[in-house]
């Protein structure tokens, strides 16, 4: 009996060994089993968005530093102006002083011809008195002895007078032609520093024009610089606006559809369209009946507001219609209720629309 249950027993005890790894083996099998991922692609693209806008600085950052560079050129223009004002100004003095001094010297020259004038009449008439009194002189003295040397020796009082009033005359001639050299020297001196001051006013004339050569430059450059963010800015709302509600979005440019189509939207060519049916759509260049947005986690299949020209039409088949239809490129819409296109461009329901 003990020989016959020992295999048995052996093999009791072997199954539960098994069982117990087993069970054992269980918990890990459970964490081995892959968990579902943390972060989707939305997320990680999140992520590389945050990351670039906290490189780049923001539209508002480059509005602010613009129109730090526009206050910056206003106040270079209103002191190039200033500066201007005060060349003309000076230039002004200048033309003023160089008129002054030549005026100056011409008067002088006329006071001194005046003046030599006059003193050569005075001398003319003296000596003619002179000469006139001396003959009257001469006859009595002939008359007169010989021996009379108490008087021979005596000189004409008159005459003396006269010299003396000529040398005086002389010295004042002197000294006037004098101050006449000396005021010529500071004329032409004074002329030669309004030449320089000229040349001066000129050469910053020149600078000032070249500034403002300049400044007009940076002006077209800050000013074509605020276009092109101003269009970014434009895009990178119209893009968030097509992203959140592409409806919206077509309705807004609906309203004109003359005008280009916009951004994130494309025109559309289907062979047959039909409902809850796999199909294929086809982005075209060229204006087509049907037009989609290319952007934003929806898609919506739009009519064209161009070729809503006739009943029973292409777009009939997708939407349906209240209002007046007019004709051709006439018609502007207003989408109610869009066709979601799903996955394999499946549409399942009906859209609805308004015309305008």
């Amino acid at each position: 009996m003990k020989k016959g249950n020992t295999p048995c027993s052996l093999r009791s005890f072997f199954v539960i060994i098994l069982s117990v790894f087993f069970l054992a083996n269980l918990p890990a099998q459970k964490l081995s089993v892959p968990d579902k991922p943390s972060a989707t692609i939305d997320d990680i693209q999140n992520k590389i968005m945050e990351a670039v806008q906290d490189k780049f600085p923001s539209i508002d950052k480059y509005n602010e530093d613009i129109s730090g560079i526009k206050t910056d050129i206003e106040s270079l223009k209103a002191s190039a102006e200033k500066a201007a004002n005060n060349h003309d100004i000076l230039l002004a003095r200048a033309s003023r002083l160089h008129i002054f001094g030549m005026i100056s010297i011409i008067a002088e020259a006329i006071i001194a011809i005046s003046l030599l004038g006059i003193l050569a009449v005075l001398l003319l008439g003296k000596n003619k008195s002179l000469a006139a009194s001396q003959k009257p002189n001469a006859t009595a003295n002939d008359k007169l002895p010989k021996d009379n040397s108490a008087g021979a020796g005596n000189k004409n009082p008159s005459s003396e007078d006269k010299s003396a009033e000529i040398s005086t005359l002389k010295s004042q001639m002197d000294d006037i032609q004098s101050q006449i050299r000396h005021l010529s020297e500071i004329i032409d001196a004074q002329s030669k520093e309004n030449l320089r001051v000229a040349g001066n006013l000129k050469s910053f004339q020149a600078d000032m024009e070249n500034s403002k050569q300049k400044i007009g430059s940076m002006e077209t450059v800050v000013s074509s610089l605020q276009t092109n963010i101003d269009k970014d800015k434009e895009k990178s709302i119209w893009k968030e606006e097509v992203e959140s509600d592409p409806v919206t979005a077509f309705n807004s440019w609906a309203q004109t559809p003359h005008s280009p189509l916009p951004k994130y939207f494309t025109y559309v060519n289907i062979v047959k369209p039909d409902f809850r049916v796999r199909q294929d759509f086809t982005d075209t260049s060229n204006e087509a009946e049907w037009i989609r947005n290319t952007i934003g986690e929806r898609k919506f299949l739009f009519p064209n507001p161009n070729k809503i020209d006739n009943l029973a039409g292409p777009v009939d088949k997708y939407y349906k219609m209240t209002g007046t239809r007019k004709v051709q490129g006439s018609n502007s819409v207003r989408i109610t209720n869009g066709c979601l296109i799903k996955e394999g461009n499946l549409i399942e329901y009906q859209g609805e629309l308004a015309l305008m």
